[in-house]
């Protein structure tokens, strides 16, 4: 396995080094994760350039929603080979202008990597700088979600890249990093056997090993929605709703996604049925649980 960094444009001939970056990997034949640190938005003329989209006359319309939209071509199937390659991104960025980061940082967004945004000097840069190149990470990562029969996993949320509706591909895995299954209830679920999940995953050590890491959840089913209720974590839900809200986000007005993820946060941390008989909150309901 490789770490590899590559040093911040020249200010003078902002040239884009994201593009080059699984070229390494390739080479070697190895999976791995590469950490740039980038000052400026990239405007030499090669395979990456960008130009300043940040138009203010957009911000407050409809139209808004095309700012976080990343540019088409390049840094999309960049995309593609870093998982192929099995080589996650991580971005460290300084700018004092404009960046695309839409664009830029769709490269981590589906690689498993993370998009930091820092002056290049202080305590925080340099700790979050440490637990990057120290933290525990797996490569080239498969994973699949089974289910018993009544319910099935339909879309998938994070850091993963998908070639069909059941492999899960992720560049890399870490415990910075997760990933929410929406789970659609298409069938009866029986209260007595209940239903049965398995989540399977096959990934690269830094060491070179192949190893298959396997979760399996027996969940009880009820009819009653104060016993659904109280089993409900409030970390797992608003985890949930914040991926679904900044997805959703390529397609609606920000203020609609910001009114969606309120309403969804109140009506289902505290539903209708409960607020009717005053009653205190379950521990898992707990924000400061």
């Amino acid at each position: 396995m490789t770490r590899r960094r590559m040093r911040n444009s020249s200010p003078g001939y902002p040239a884009p080094p994201v593009p080059r970056i699984y070229r390494p990997h390739r080479r070697l034949s190895a999976a791995g994760s590469s950490i740039i640190f980038h000052a400026s938005i990239p405007t030499a003329e090669a395979p990456g350039k960008l130009k300043n989209r940040d138009d203010k006359k957009l911000v407050s319309t409809d139209k808004e929603k095309t700012l976080f939209h990343p540019v088409k071509g390049v840094y999309e199937q960049l995309s593609k080979d870093c998982v192929a390659q099995g080589c996650s991104v991580d971005l460290f960025l300084f700018p004092s202008q404009y960046l695309d980061i839409a664009t830029m940082g769709d490269v981590p967004a589906h690689t498993g990597g993370a998009v930091y945004k820092w002056r290049p000097t202080g305590e925080h840069f340099l700790r979050d700088l440490r637990m990057d190149v120290e933290k525990p990470i797996g490569f080239d990562a498969i994973m699949r979600v089974r289910t018993s029969t009544g319910f099935r996993a339909t879309d998938f949320f994070g850091g993963v890249y998908m070639n069909n509706t059941t492999d899960v591909e992720l560049a890399a895995v870490d415990c910075d990093h997760a990933i929410s299954v929406e789970l659609k209830h298409d069938d009866t679920l029986s209260e007595e056997t209940g239903a049965f999940m398995q989540c399977a995953l096959l990934y690269t050590t830094v060491g070179g090993q192949r190893r298959l890491r396997v979760h399996n959840l027996s969940l009880n089913c009820s009819s009653q929605l104060m016993e659904l209720f109280k089993s409900c974590e409030t970390d797992s839900l608003i985890n949930f709703f914040a991926k679904t809200a900044y997805r959703a986000i390529l397609k609606q007005p920000l203020k609609s996604v910001r009114e969606i993820l309120v309403n969804q946060t109140a009506h289902k941390c505290w539903p209708a049925t409960a607020r009717t008989v005053p009653a205190p909150l379950p521990p898992t309901r707990s924000v400061d649980h």
